[in-house]
C-alpha cells in the first residue's frame, strides 16, 4: 500500500527520491560515487562507507576509498568501488 507522501508525489510527478526522502546515487564507472539525500555518515574507512537515513542504509565497499567532498545534502566518494548494498530499515 502506498503512503500518502508516495501517492501525492506520484500525482504531482515528483521523483521518488524527493517525495520519499530517499537517496539518489550516481556512479561514474567504478571510480566515483555521488550521493544526494544521504541522511548521515554512520561509518567510514578506506574499504567501506555506510550512510543512513530514517528508512534506509547504504553501504559502499571498495579499496582506497576517500571522501572527496561532504556537505549536508550530498557527498562524493572516490576510489575503487566494488559493491553497493541498499537496505530498507
Amino acid at each position: 500500500m502506498k503512503s500518502i507522501r508516495e501517492t501525492a508525489g506520484d500525482a504531482f510527478g515528483i521523483p521518488k527520491d524527493i517525495s520519499l526522502n530517499m537517496p539518489r546515487i550516481t556512479v561514474s564507472a567504478d571510480a566515483e560515487l555521488y550521493m544526494e539525500n544521504y541522511g548521515s555518515l554512520l561509518s567510514f574507512s578506506d574499504t567501506s562507507m555506510t550512510v543512513g537515513g530514517r528508512r534506509f542504509t547504504v553501504t559502499v565497499s571498495g579499496a582506497g576509498l576517500e571522501i572527496k567532498s561532504i556537505r549536508r545534502d550530498d557527498l562524493t566518494l572516490i576510489g575503487k568501488i566494488l559493491h553497493i548494498e541498499y537496505k530498507f530499515n
